[in-house]
């Protein structure tokens, strides 16, 4: 029987998805070779592997796994978007969605003194981090807050390697609220339709369609 490792919902969230072709692969890959890079976990909890893990039990094989220490979740939490962001074939929004996370993650609250918070808790510190512009690290991180806040199918629509549209009208996504609309959206996009014009026809309010500038 394969071992039970814990699935915690809201680190396998960050873990953008593969494609069917990347899971066919590595399906075939560990029937092969077995699993190569084992599963990282903490306190028992899956860090990293979670694919592996489930085409391993979806075999009935044990999947060989590595224990790492980390001082609380949030240390866990910021170590697996530090190693999502080492990936090389996130898509640019997963890859602004991961960097909208790790601010998020290490972000301060307003006031006290500059000097007493951890480096990188500023925009400017995290875009420097990435190369890009503190307003981008903005932009990622409405981003990372609106796919967030999507119902959990439509949010792993948007964080498909297949997923056609860019970031500022996700964020026009998310703020339709409603599950069945945001569905809707989402079926036209993949059908060809433009999403800020797929968000046009499922709320029939052109003018709130923001202009994207990202």
């Amino acid at each position: 029987m394969p071992s039970e490792l814990r699935i915690d919902e809201e680190f396998r969230a960050i873990c953008p998805p593969l494609t069917e072709d990347e899971k066919r692969r590595l399906r075939e890959s560990i029937l092969q070779e077995g699993v190569r890079d084992a599963v990282a976990c903490w306190n028992g909890t899956i860090v990293d592997g979670h694919h592996r893990y489930e085409i391993c039990r979806d075999l009935d094989i044990d999947c060989p796994s590595r224990a790492i220490a980390f001082a609380d979740r949030s240390a866990a939490k910021a170590w697996i978007i530090s190693n999502q962001l080492a990936r090389r074939n996130l898509t640019d929004i997963q890859r602004a969605y991961l960097i909208g996370q790790e601010y998020h993650a290490i972000k301060q609250p307003v006031g006290g003194r500059k000097e007493d918070r951890p480096n990188g808790s500023s925009k400017r510190e995290v875009g420097r981090k990435h190369g890009i512009a503190h307003m981008t690290v903005a932009r990622h991180a409405s981003l990372a807050k609106a796919i967030d806040s999507l119902p959990t199918s439509c949010r792993s629509l948007v964080l498909d390697p297949s997923f056609v549209g860019r970031a500022c009208h996700v964020v026009d996504l998310a703020a339709i609220g409603d599950e069945a609309r945001i569905r809707k959206a989402l079926e036209l996009s993949r059908d060809g339709v433009p999403l800020r014009d797929a968000i046009a026809r499922v709320t029939a309010k052109k003018q709130d369609v923001s202009i994207c500038v990202a």
